[in-house]
This record gives structure tokens, C-alpha cells and sequence, in this order.
């Protein structure tokens, strides 16, 4: 436990640094902050003073919701999600393609291949009732497969809209 907290701190650190990097260059810190954090938080060296660690400790009193994931905030979901967005685009209108990556992100990480306990599985984690009959045969294939993936979950998205997924219910979406 104590080194998931101290990888918090490290990644405080170094989001301070990219939103100061932001502000020299005259970015807007989503368009800037975000990605660069991600990029830099991968290659992070985990050695800090303890007078760093004390200035992160108390930057994260100061700035609680500096790393607030919450959508909305620029409309940036993560590498992981943000590579689908051109696919989600072919599939779902651009009112809904921020919605769709949004189920992406807390549905299945970005992840084509995750499985859920209840076997919903893909990248809008799709339950198995729909692929087991309720989907019209020209929605249905490989429950993986990104594309089919993703026209299957706009169908769901059009017969049922928003309440078919529970990050909806939960307020992430």
C-alpha cells in the first residue's frame, strides 16, 4: 500500500512539472498536460529526497483534484482509450463520440480483449445476451474484434441509449 502512495506522489511531481511546461509554452493544459503526463509518468524515476516527497504531500493537500479523471475535463480519456477514437467515430455520431470513449475508458480500460466476471467482453464490455441472439446477425461476430465491437454497441446504444451501461448509472458517463 505504501508504494502505490508514493507512485501517487512521484505522479503529482510530474504532472506539476508538465502543467508549468503548459503554462511556459502557452498550451491549454488538457491539450498539453494530459498526454505528456501519461508519456512522462511511464518513464518516471521512483527515487525522491525527502524534502520532494514532503513538497508533493503537501501540493496534494493544496490541489486535491489536480489529477481528477473524471470526463469532461477536455474530453481526454487516456492513450489507451483515445486510439479508438477514429473507430468509435466511423460508428457513432460526433454528438456521441465523447460518450462512446467515455464507456471505453471505464468500461474495459481500452482494452479490445477484456472479459468481465459476467462474460461481458470487448471494449464496451457487451453482455452475452447480445451476442448469443438479441444482436441481428449483421451486428454479430467476434465479441474482441474492435470494429464489431464497437457497431454492436451503437445498435445497443440505439435501442436502449445511455441506461444500457452501468458507468451511466454510476455518474462516470
Amino acid at each position: 500500500m505504501r508504494s502505490i502512495r508514493y507512485f501517487s506522489l512521484v505522479m503529482i511531481g510530474i504532472a506539476l512539472l508538465v502543467i508549468v511546461l503548459a503554462q511556459r509554452v502557452g498550451a491549454h493544459p488538457e491539450e498539453y498536460c494530459v498526454p505528456a503526463f501519461e508519456d512522462w509518468s511511464q518513464e518516471a524515476e521512483l527515487r525522491l529526497s525527502n524534502r520532494l516527497m514532503a513538497d508533493l504531500r503537501g501540493l496534494r493537500l493544496r490541489c486535491p483534484d489536480l489529477l481528477d479523471d473524471q470526463p469532461g475535463r477536455g474530453h481526454y480519456y487516456g492513450a489507451a482509450t483515445e486510439r479508438w477514437r477514429g473507430l468509435v467515430s466511423a460508428w457513432w455520431p460526433a454528438d456521441l463520440v465523447d460518450f462512446a470513449l467515455c464507456l471505453i475508458r471505464y468500461e474495459s480500460q481500452g482494452k479490445p480483449g477484456a472479459l468481465n466476471a459476467s462474460g461481458a467482453a470487448g471494449l464496451f464490455q457487451i453482455m452475452p445476451g447480445w451476442w448469443n441472439g438479441e444482436l441481428p446477425a449483421k451486428y454479430r461476430g467476434d465479441r474482441f474484434d474492435p470494429v464489431t465491437n464497437s457497431r454492436a454497441a451503437y445498435y445497443i446504444y440505439d435501442s436502449q441509449g445511455r441506461r444500457a451501461w452501468s458507468v451511466v448509472a454510476s455518474g462516470k458517463c
